[in-house]
């Protein structure tokens, strides 16, 4: 047993690098390879294929769950590419701060409204728009090296975005509990 341990992580489950992929084939490619790598099949094996195995299985599960997520994917692709998303010094556009600012206020004015749902209803809807669009204008900006700089800030958009989801599903979450007594 080699570990795959070159490979990038769409050529480890035979994917093309692609943001587009089919999420129910990579869940069962990974089932696949992490019941074939368990370290419980490995467990009367010499201790170098019980460590590969390790190895291995770990390999798979990272590479899993860099894939399955539509943002982690997106830095893992963008990092394929050489683009660090960590080092990005690029400024947020001024029209996107002022509407992180009035999302922002939103957020808290529905946080201290007596009747939030319809705010919340309202703001997911919104933000997941955004979301749905920005990812497929970074799908098609991956596809071209020289479109990178705009994917890189369509990531960091999209990284806001997310947490602002997030936060919305946390006052969300909040709400439900302050709502039902506690029981």
């Amino acid at each position: 047993m080699q570990p795959p341990l070159t490979k990038d992580y769409f050529s480890l489950f035979g994917l093309p690098i692609d943001f587009h992929i089919d999420d129910e084939e990579l869940t069962a490619r990974y089932r696949e390879m992490q019941s074939a790598v368990h370290p419980d099949r490995y467990a009367s094996a010499a201790a170098q294929e019980q460590r590969i195995s390790l190895q291995m299985a770990a390999r798979i599960n990272e590479a899993y769950q860099t894939l399955r997520h539509p943002l982690s994917r997106i830095r893992y692709m963008l990092e394929l590419k050489g683009v660090d998303p960590r080092q990005a010094d690029s400024a947020p556009d001024p029209a996107f701060l002022a509407r992180q600012i009035e999302w922002r206020e939103t957020l808290e004015d529905i946080r201290e409204s007596g009747d939030p749902g319809h705010g919340l209803a309202a703001l997911n809807e919104e933000v997941g728009a955004r979301i749905a669009t920005l990812l497929e204008k970074v799908a098609a900006e991956l596809k071209d090296d020289t479109r990178l700089p705009s994917a890189l800030t369509h990531f960091l958009e999209l990284q806001y975005y997310y947490r602002l989801l997030e936060e919305a599903r946390d006052i969300e979450d909040m709400l439900e509990q302050d709502g039902s007594g506690h029981t």
